[in-house]
């Protein structure tokens, strides 16, 4: 493992496989067909990826078997409640309608005796400022987190907000205070680029971590 500075440069790609070792237990939320953690399982102990649409879930399924048990599958979404919905859904494939199971992801992973991950990645098309407002049980253990941050309320968010399925918020609207990581002691790296590291930046800590409006672009948070 690297020691992140405040001049470390990484790409997504190089991200996802830095984490992607032995022994390594990868959750991929937001997983769709698996693109980010099918490549990367034979190097890890286990996989958990997470995706809650029907017309994801089965191809992700038949990719996984490959892998047997390493490789679990669950058809769920997480956000900071529990419901199911019918949802206009953003699965980039389509967005449709979908029937969609939302969970609290603490205890999803105390209901089904998941270990803790020693790596997250997130992509899930605004709602990581949903799904972080219930990860301090992460937090507290200093998990590396990679989270695609998907926010822009006056084009893409502002057509893409449903009661079920919101778009990314602000802390002002409910979403996640992202200074709340200054208090575990994280360090956080923003406008991630999926293959050009030059484009990664450091946050200082007197900072505002919360994203800009619009920003789309990845967020690397590690202890």
């Amino acid at each position: 493992m690297i020691e992140f500075t405040t001049e470390t440069k990484l790409s997504e790609e190089q991200i996802h496989n830095l984490f992607s070792v032995e022994g390594a237990v990868f959750c991929d939320i937001g997983a769709r067909i698996g693109e980010f953690s099918i490549p990367r399982a034979h190097s890890c102990k286990e996989v958990y990826a997470f995706e809650p649409s029907p017309f994801n879930f089965p191809t992700l399924e038949d990719r996984a078997k490959e892998f047997g048990d390493k490789y679990k599958c669950f058809n769920v979404a997480f956000s900071d409640k529990d419901y199911d919905c019918v949802t206009p859904f953003k699965d980039c494939t389509n967005e449709s309608e979908q029937e969609i199971k939302y969970r609290t992801m603490e205890k999803f992973f105390e209901d089904n005796n998941l270990d803790t991950p020693t790596f997250v990645k997130i992509d899930v098309e605004g709602m990581e400022s949903h799904i972080l407002k219930t990860m301090d049980f992460l937090f507290e253990k200093k998990v590396p987190i990679y989270a695609e941050i998907h926010y822009n309320s006056k084009f893409w968010g502002a057509t893409h907000d449903f009661p079920d399925n919101p778009s990314f918020k602000p802390p002002s609207e409910g979403g996640f205070d992202f200074n709340r990581l200054k208090q575990y002691g994280y360090k956080v790296f923003y406008d991630v680029h999926q293959w050009d590291p030059g484009f990664m930046k450091f946050h200082t800590e007197d900072e505002d971590y919360n994203p800009p409006d619009p920003s789309h672009w990845g967020m690397l948070i590690v202890p």
